[in-house]
């Protein structure tokens, strides 16, 4: 078990910050976290992009070594100061070749200029396989939903992804990806779905 807590300020910005991780097994795996800060939206998508790695059998991962969530937009594009407030959870199971994830988040924005409170919840569900030493295959299903801070806007996002990857070469991997996702809004016209099919070949020197 390892937890750990912080307190402090960037800038004149008041930060906690706390998480905690426990193996029940060598196998299964929990994490957390929890963060209440005085920020903004530039300041936010900042953090994000600065907190994202490479993982080479992956790609881009998130802080917690997941796959990236596209589901995750901002509330707004106003860059007036919010506490936010955000707790997450993921448990992790690995069984030999494969491993396993569920994840789950709540945050709520409070805004300085008192157009009320937005919140956002969701979760994930996921697994990778390694199907041999060469190959693998990896799935997830996630659903978000978005309540933004004046209340006139709800919007509902479900993701589903199936990847299929394999080295070509010691230096070379071939994959295959289908994406689908759908978002339903309580605003007029911004209900929308798309399927994606990627390829990509890459080459590591």
């Amino acid at each position: 078990l390892d937890v750990t807590v912080t307190h402090g300020r960037e800038g004149n910005r008041q930060t906690w910050y706390a998480t905690v991780q426990h193996f029940f097994t060598i196998r299964h795996e929990f994490t957390g976290s929890y963060t209440d800060t005085i920020t903004a939206n530039s300041i936010v998508q900042n953090d994000i992009l600065g907190g994202l790695q490479f993982n080479p059998e992956e790609g881009i991962i998130n802080t917690e070594r997941l796959p990236i969530d596209e589901t995750d937009p901002t509330f707004s594009f106003s860059d007036v100061d919010f506490r936010r407030r955000i707790a997450s959870g993921t448990f992790n199971i690995r069984q030999r070749r494969t491993k396993t994830y569920l994840t789950g988040f709540y945050e709520w924005r409070t805004f300085d200029d008192d157009s009320g409170t937005g919140e956002a919840w969701g979760t994930t569900l996921g697994t990778d396989h390694e199907i041999n030493e060469r190959t693998s295959l990896s799935a997830r299903l996630s659903f978000r939903q978005s309540i933004f801070e004046d209340g006139a806007r709800v919007d509902s996002f479900a993701v589903g992804n199936v990847s299929w990857l394999t080295n070509i070469h010691k230096n070379l991997e071939f994959a295959v990806s289908f994406d689908h996702s759908t978002r339903v809004s309580s605003v007029e016209g911004q209900d929308l779905q798309e399927n994606a099919l990627t390829f990509y070949l890459r080459g590591i020197f």
